[in-house]
C-alpha cells in the first residue's frame, strides 16, 4: 500500500488551509510557538548550538513580523468602508 495518495490529500488541505487569512495567521503561530519551544532546550544543550539558536531567533522574530502584517489586513476593508461613506455624503 502506497502511502502517496495520504500525503497528496495532506498538501490539498494544507493548501486549502493557508488560502485563507486565518490559516495563514495559525501556521505561522504555529511556527513561531514551536521554535519558542526549541530555542530553550537548544540553549541548554550547549553552546555548539549558538548559531542555530540565532537563525531560529530571526525566524521567530520574521514569524510574529508576518502575523502583524497579516493583522493589518484586517482593517483595510473597513478603512475603505469608512472612506466610501465619506465619498457618498
Amino acid at each position: 500500500m502506497s502511502s502517496e495518495p495520504a500525503i497528496i490529500s495532506l498538501f490539498d488541505k494544507l493548501t486549502y488551509y493557508i488560502n485563507t487569512r486565518v490559516g495563514r495567521d495559525k501556521v505561522c503561530r504555529i511556527i513561531q510557538y514551536f521554535i519558542m519551544g526549541c530555542i530553550p532546550t537548544l540553549n541548554a544543550k550547549g553552546a555548539h548550538y549558538s548559531s542555530l539558536v540565532q537563525r531560529l531567533t530571526k525566524l521567530r522574530v520574521s514569524m510574529s513580523q508576518t502575523r502583524k502584517v497579516l493583522r493589518f489586513g484586517n482593517e483595510i476593508p473597513l478603512i475603505t468602508g469608512i472612506y466610501n461613506r465619506l465619498q457618498a455624503h
